[in-house]
C-alpha cells in the first residue's frame, strides 16, 4: 500500500522525487518506523534500495525494506567481512604490481601477494572443514576411558535408572510390610487379599537381599565417582547428599542390623528407637535421582530458588488469615451463644468459626482452595446475615484471586530466572539446542542433495531454498535467504559445491542478527583498508607527481 501510494504516475517504480515525498508523509514514515526501518538518511536508504538505474521497483522496495529493517543481519556482516577479505587480496596484488614498478609503499612488504591473495579463500575453506559439529559433553580426551565414562552424562543416567529401580523395590517392600501390619490388625480386606504370614514370611529374606545388593552397588558407584573426580568431588554440596545417604545405608544394614532388628524382643529403649529412624536413608536415596535428570534438575533448582519468596508469601497470607480469623470469630461468637437462634445452625457456625484456631483453618481453606468459601459463605449469608456477602466477595476477589495470582506470577518469574541463571542448565540447554539445529540442517541438506553426491550445487540450492518447508525451517533458524546468491557464495568455498560441513558452519555463522564482535571486526577491517588505500594513493601520486600528495 505504501509503494502504491508513492508511485503517483503508475509506472511501477519510484524515482527520487517520489521517494522523498513518500518518506516525508507522516503516516508512511510512522509505518516504516514500526517496521524498524531507519528513514532519517533518505539518500542512503534510496541507494540501498536502488539497483543503480535511479528507480526503485516494487520488488526492490520490498526486498530492500526487509533487508534494511531492524538490526544488522549476520549474513550481511559475514558477506561484508568476506568482501573485505577480497579487497585485502586485491590491495595486496596492487601493492605487488606497484612494487614491481619501483614505487615504494611505506608500511608494506611486497612478497608473493598474488599467490597470497588467491590462497586466502582456500584457507577459509580449510578452516570450515576443521570445525567439530558434535556436541561435546566434557573435554575428557586426556582421561582414562573409565574415568571419562564416570564423568559423563551416560553414567549419571545409568545411576539415576538404578536409583529408580531401587525406589520401586522400596515401594514393594513397604507394601509387603503394610500387608503384614494389616494381618496383625485383623483387617478383613487385607486378609482376603493375601495373608503373607500363612507362608512363613517368604519375602523378608528376598527384600533383605535386595537391600544389601543396592547398598553394595551404591558404595561402588560412590567409590568410582570419588576416584574419578578426586578431591574435587567433595567441593560440590550436592555430592554430600550422596555420601550421607550411602553412609547411612551402610550403617543401617551392617551396624544397626547387628545391634537391633525389627523382630528383636526385649526392652524398647529410646536409643534403639532413634537408631531405627536411620532406616529412612532408604527414602533419601530417591532424592539422589534429582540431579541425574535434566528436567528434574530444573524443577528442583527452581523450587530451591523460590524458598525465600515462599517464606514471605506464607507470612503475608498468614497475617491476613489471622486478622480475618480474629474478625470472624469476634463477629460470630455472639451468634453461637444466642439461644434464640437455631441450634443446628449455631453448631454449623461453631464448626467453622467457633474459636480462633477453627477460624484460622477455615480462612486458610478459603484462601487457597478453589471454591472453598462456597459452603461456608452460603451458611453465613443465608442463615446468619446477608451482610456477610460483602466479606466473602471482597475476600474472594482481593485475596483468593488477586493476591494469590500475583504471588503465583512472582514464583513463575523466579522459576524462569533460576532456570536461566543455573550454569549447568544453561550449558545443557545450549547443547540440546545446537544438537537439534544440526539435526534439522542435516535433514534440509539431505533433501537438497538430490543426486546423493554429498554436495549441493547452485541449482540444487535454489530448489532447496524455494521449498516452503525448508524456508520455514531456515526462518526458525534465523537465516534470511532472500538473497540466495549471496547466501550460496558465503556457504561455498569457491568450487561451486557446498559440502555438508560448509553448509552447517555457514548457516551457524550467518544465522540471526550480527554479533558485536563481528561488527567491531568489520569496522576494524575497513579502517585497515582505508589506511592501505591512502598509503597506496600517496605512493602512486608521489611517483607520478612528486609533491602532489602533500597538497591534497
Amino acid at each position: 500500500a505504501i509503494f502504491t501510494v508513492a508511485d503517483t504516475d503508475g509506472s511501477g517504480s519510484v524515482d527520487w522525487d517520489e521517494f522523498q515525498i513518500m518518506l516525508n508523509t507522516p503516516a508512511t514514515k510512522a509505518w516504516l518506523e514500526l517496521l524498524e526501518l531507519d528513514v532519517h538518511d533518505m539518500n542512503m536508504l534510496f541507494q540501498n534500495l536502488d539497483d543503480g538505474d535511479g528507480l526503485v521497483s516494487y520488488d526492490e522496495f520490498i526486498n530492500g525494506v526487509l533487508r534494511c529493517r531492524g538490526g544488522a543481519r549476520g549474513v550481511d556482516v559475514v558477506a561484508l567481512l568476506a568482501e573485505a577479505g577480497d579487497i585485502h587480496a586485491d590491495i595486496d596484488l596492487i601493492k605487488g604490481l606497484v612494487h614491481s614498478l619501483g614505487i615504494r609503499v611505506e608500511g608494506f612488504e611486497a612478497v608473493g601477494h598474488l599467490e597470497e591473495g588467491a590462497a586466502q579463500k582456500k584457507d577459509k575453506a580449510s578452516e570450515v572443514k576443521d570445525i567439530n559439529f558434535d556436541v561435546p559433553e566434557e573435554n575428557n580426551t586426556q582421561l582414562p576411558s573409565w574415568k571419562a565414562f564416570v564423568r559423563s552424562t551416560k553414567f549419571d543416567m545409568l545411576t539415576g535408572c538404578v536409583i529408580l529401580i531401587n525406589s520401586l523395590f522400596i515401594a514393594c517392600n513397604l507394601e509387603y510390610e503394610g500387608m503384614k501390619a494389616g494381618v496383625a490388625l485383623n483387617i478383613a480386606d487385607t486378609l482376603q487379599a493375601w495373608n503373607p504370614m500363612s507362608a512363613g514370611d517368604p519375602l523378608a529374606d528376598f527384600f533383605l537381599f535386595v537391600d544389601h545388593f543396592f547398598c553394595i552397588v551404591f558404595v561402588m558407584e560412590l567409590s568410582m565417582r570419588i576416584a574419578a573426580f578426586g578431591l574435587g568431588y567433595f567441593k560440590v554440596a550436592m555430592n554430600w547428599l550422596d555420601i550421607a545417604t550411602v553412609g547411612i545405608s551402610v550403617f543401617e544394614l551392617y551396624i544397626l542390623g547387628a545391634v537391633v532388628s525389627s523382630d528383636s524382643a526385649g526392652p524398647d529403649l529410646a536409643p534403639v528407637k532413634l537408631l531405627r529412624l536411620m532406616r529412612l536413608a532408604k527414602v533419601a536415596r530417591i532424592l539422589r535421582v534429582m540431579k541425574m535428570f535434566h528436567q528434574l534438575r530444573i524443577l528442583v533448582t527452581s523450587i530451591v530458588a523460590t524458598v525465600g519468596s515462599l517464606a514471605w508469601s506464607i507470612a503475608f497470607l498468614g497475617i491476613i488469615q489471622a486478622i480475618c480469623a480474629i474478625l470472624m470469630t469476634r463477629l460470630l461468637h455472639g451468634f453461637c451463644m444466642d439461644e434464640d437462634e437455631d441450634l443446628q445452625t449455631r453448631k454449623d457456625v461453631f464448626k467453622y468459626f467457633g474459636s480462633w484456631d477453627r477460624s484460622m483453618f477455615t480462612m486458610h481453606e478459603i484462601t487457597l482452595a478453589p471454591g472453598g468459601w462456597l459452603a461456608v459463605g452460603r451458611l453465613l449469608i443465608f442463615k446468619v446475615h446477608t451482610a456477610f456477602f460483602l466479606f466473602f466477595m471482597g475476600f474472594a476477589w482481593a485475596i483468593t484471586f488477586a493476591m494469590v495470582g500475583v504471588i503465583s506470577a512472582i514464583f513463575l518469574k523466579q522459576t524462569l530466572a533460576a532456570a536461566a541463571g543455573d550454569g549447568e542448565i544453561a550449558i545443557q540447554e545450549r547443547r540440546n539446542k545446537r544438537a537439534t539445529d544440526v539435526a534439522r540442517l542435516k535433514e534440509i541438506f539431505q533433501q537438497g542433495d538430490q543426486d546423493d553426491s554429498g554436495t549441493v550445487d547452485w541449482s540444487e540450492f535454489v530448489n532447496m531454498v524455494q521449498n516452503p518447508r525448508v524456508r520455514a525451517w531456515l526462518g526458525i533458524l534465523e537465516l534470511d535467504v532472500t538473497d540466495m546468491a549471496l547466501v550460496f557464495n558465503l556457504l561455498d568455498d569457491g568450487d561451486g559445491q557446498i559440502e555438508f560441513e560448509e553448509f552447517i558452519s555457514g548457516v551457524m555463522k550467518c544465522r540471526g542478527a550480527a554479533r558485536g564482535v563481528e561488527v567491531v571486526s568489520l569496522m576494524s577491517e575497513f579502517r585497515t583498508l582505508s589506511r592501505n588505500v591512502s598509503q597506496l594513493k600517496k605512493a602512486v601520486m608521489d611517483h607520478a607527481m612528486p609533491g602532489a600528495s602533500g597538497t591534497d
